[in-house]
């Protein structure tokens, strides 16, 4: 059966600095470095253009940017490019498993929660992830990524989550390990997430 794919052709109007994408069910779009960010639709259904206000280093930026959709029909395989080993390399064992109790937690930037898809909002504050931590003896968090605090654990979890654009999930095993660091799209692909490294 044909695959749908999306193709979108994004154009700068004035010139614009590095993107990053990422996505499941929906599509999020920030600006790369950027410690904050405000994104508005403008335009009409068939040219939309998308405006974005922006903190980088330290100073204010705003770009327009072009929005084209094009769908089209992708034949099912075989698809071109190189054709895998038929004998594969094992390649080198797994490392340790991840050793629990867990430190669970969602790191964000709680200003801009209303700004986040709804699906997002709904896995921040889901009974369901808390509860299937707690029922598997771990600890779960949500933090603010300039929450103060002594907790060292928290800390380092944080400091590895700003990196990346938030909210970020990560899941801390006994042994200080991150063994978990993902983007968040939805609360069943955050509990999936966990459920990999938390059995």
């Amino acid at each position: 059966m044909a695959k749908l794919i999306l193709l979108a052709a994004l154009t700068f109007l004035q010139g614009g600095p590095e993107l990053e994408w990422y996505g499941g069910d929906w599509l999020m779009l920030r600006l790369a470095n950027a410690s904050e960010q405000r994104w508005i639709l403008l335009g009409t259904s068939d040219k939309p253009t998308l405006a974005v206000a922006a903190i980088v280093d330290g100073r204010l930026v705003v770009y327009a940017v072009d929005v084209q959709f094009a769908f089209r029909d992708v034949p099912p395989g075989p698809f071109p490019g190189p054709q895998p080993d038929p004998n594969p390399d094992p390649g080198p064992s797994p490392g340790p498993q991840p050793v629990g109790p867990f430190t669970v937690a969602i790191v964000e930037e709680s200003a801009e929660r209303d700004t986040l898809p709804r699906e997002v909002v709904k896995a921040i504050t889901s009974q369901l992830i808390r509860q299937y931590v707690a029922d598997k003896k771990s600890q779960f968090f949500l933090v603010d990524k300039d929450a103060e605090t002594e907790n060292r654990t928290l800390q380092e979890i944080i400091q590895e989550a700003v990196k990346h654009p938030l909210p970020r999930l990560i899941v801390r095993d006994s042994q200080g390990r991150i063994v978990l660091n993902e983007a968040m799209t939805s609360e069943q692909g955050v509990l999936d997430a966990i459920q990999r490294v938390i059995k």
